[in-house]
């Protein structure tokens, strides 16, 4: 049997629904939160209200770094309370690789919201050495998003057998309270 030849996509096409439309070439000039938003369809005059967490396990933020986003994007300045699970706090577990995400963490939220509404949001940053209490933390202050971008498959969670029906288990809890849980997928 002989099989058809495929032929070779010319682009990769990750976005299905919808398509972002106002896409330009790459460029000298980084792009701008609001540049995405437009360029993803984002809502705007939503009416926004409640307050985002962020799940943090280390690493940390700087207000200084908030600042530089916030002008170059052309934002009010962000504000953030840190809140502990645990007692880990802002950069009381150091990372360097993780002050990146840290920061991107809450930018971008807050951009996106201030896309969205014409509001800065109000952002606690929930600081723990495991996910399943920063959440469960998150909806215990009166968080009405609890957002994680750290984690892996949870067959790789292997220090603590049991660990992944636990983060079931509070994740559970906390939609029953009415804090909606986000989680990265395929980071």
């Amino acid at each position: 049997m002989k099989f058809p030849r495929i032929r070779k996509a010319q682009h990769h096409a990750y976005i299905k629904w919808p398509a972002p439309v106002g896409i330009r070439p790459r460029d000298a000039l980084p792009w701008r939160v609001l540049d995405l938003c437009q360029a993803y369809h984002f809502p705007t005059a939503a009416p926004g209200g409640g307050v985002i967490g962020i799940v943090e396990l280390a690493g940390g933020w700087t207000q200084d770094d908030l600042n530089a986003f916030s002008q170059f994007n052309g934002l009010p300045s962000i504000t953030v309370e840190d809140v502990s699970a645990d007692g880990t706090t802002n950069n009381s577990n150091p990372d360097p690789n993780a002050d990146g995400e840290v920061a991107l963490d809450i930018q971008v939220a807050a951009a996106a919201y201030f896309y969205a509404t014409g509001t800065m949001p109000k952002i606690q940053v929930i600081w723990a050495s495991d996910i399943a209490p920063a959440v469960m933390k998150g909806a215990e202050v009166g968080c009405d998003v609890c957002s994680i971008s750290w984690g892996a498959d949870e067959v790789s969670w292997t220090q603590n057998p049991g660990s992944a029906q636990n983060m079931e288990a509070v994740a559970q809890q906390a939609t029953g309270s009415g804090c909606v849980v986000f989680a990265a997928a395929g980071d």
